[in-house]
């Protein structure tokens, strides 16, 4: 296995440190290291994470976490759903089954929060993005949604990919 001496970890983390200040300020760039593509992505909660969140709070009625198959298969009929809604664990609005507590429970099984319910039941309002720096949660924004609301938002390639908003034309940046 390679090992870094202290002086060169220390470059490294001075690197890593500039790359991510960097990208926490919009700049989309490679890392010099290993050429990835760093950038910061908002993730806005849209309607396929609503109904997502709405078909797992009904199968959540028996106590149990169910798994994504399972929510899809019971939105089949609902236009627009999709797998996004493992996402809304960063929002505090479901959680993921301990693997302690698995059981016979497959990986990826998932149950509704009262955080989660009471966004679905217009009580309370979430952050409208969660901010992932290379698929670490680094922040939200300061803008709130609603469940209502929330499902109003189609999910957007340009506005994710480009940090655009939904309703600019590709020509203009976002200052979100």
């Amino acid at each position: 296995m390679f090992q870094m001496d202290l002086f060169e970890k220390s470059a490294v983390d001075s690197v890593r440190a500039k790359v991510r200040a960097e990208a926490l300020e919009g700049a989309d760039l490679r890392c010099p290291v290993c050429s990835r593509l760093v950038k910061l992505y908002k993730r806005r909660l849209h309607s396929e994470m609503v109904l997502w969140l709405a078909g797992l709070e009904f199968l959540c009625r028996d106590g149990e976490y169910h798994t994504t198959l399972e929510i899809i298969q019971h939105t089949q009929h609902l236009e627009g759903r999709g797998t996004n809604g493992a996402l809304l664990i960063h929002w505090g609005l479901i959680v993921k089954i301990p693997v302690e507590n698995r059981g016979n429970a497959p990986a990826g099984s998932y149950r509704i929060t009262d955080k989660g319910k009471a966004f679905l039941a217009q009580r309370i309002e979430v952050p409208a993005r969660a901010h992932f720096l290379c698929e670490e949660l680094v922040g939200f924004s300061q803008e709130t949604t609603t469940a209502a609301e929330a499902v109003g938002n189609k999910f957007d390639f340009n506005e994710l990919m480009l940090g655009l908003q939904a309703t600019q034309a590709p020509s203009q940046k976002s200052t979100t």
